[in-house]
């Protein structure tokens, strides 16, 4: 199991820098996970680094190190390095999107979260359930209901539960 789904991100940090000792070059899933290991560990400024790395390297624009650096925004950046980031995505993605509308929700600015939500390609119930609980946290919970339902009505995959 990578190291880094066992939570032990500052060894995942150690292994990055020591690639980079070695002139190993990282591709952008490497890049993606370490930068949700700087965001794990609360270190925005190291964040940036790896983006600073990964825009030198020409992988910001890829959806993978892309999405993970507007993830690190949304989590602990400005809302502009939010838009930042997300309009550096080429081609974003149904999570790239999640993003997004998380950090609309989480700056208060839901009726921008709803625009974003409506103009997307596709929406995941990660899509919905993001949208519905930005609504909920801000008190707009007919809102919620009503895009709950909407979702239902849509048809839209939930994860199945095994017992």
């Amino acid at each position: 199991m990578p190291i880094c789904k066992q939570n032990r991100h500052a060894e995942a940090i150690a292994c990055f820098t020591r690639m980079h000792l070695f002139d190993i070059k990282p591709n952008e899933y490497t890049l993606a996970t370490v930068i949700h290991s700087s965001a794990a560990l609360k270190d925005l400024r190291l964040g940036k680094q790896i983006q600073s790395y990964a825009v030198k390297a020409g992988l910001c624009s890829n959806v993978f190190p892309g999405s993970a650096i507007l993830d690190l925004y949304v989590k602990l950046g400005s809302f502009d390095a939010i838009l930042r980031a997300f309009e550096d995505i080429n081609h974003p993605n149904v999570f790239s999107y999640a993003s997004l509308i998380r950090g609309y929700t989480k700056e208060g600015r839901l009726d921008e979260a709803g625009d974003v939500f409506r103009s997307m390609p596709e929406r995941n119930v990660v899509c919905w359930n993001t949208m519905i609980s930005g609504c909920s946290q801000s008190g707009r919970n007919e809102e919620a209901v009503n895009l709950f339902n909407e979702m239902f009505r849509e048809g839209v995959n939930l994860p199945s539960v095994d017992a």
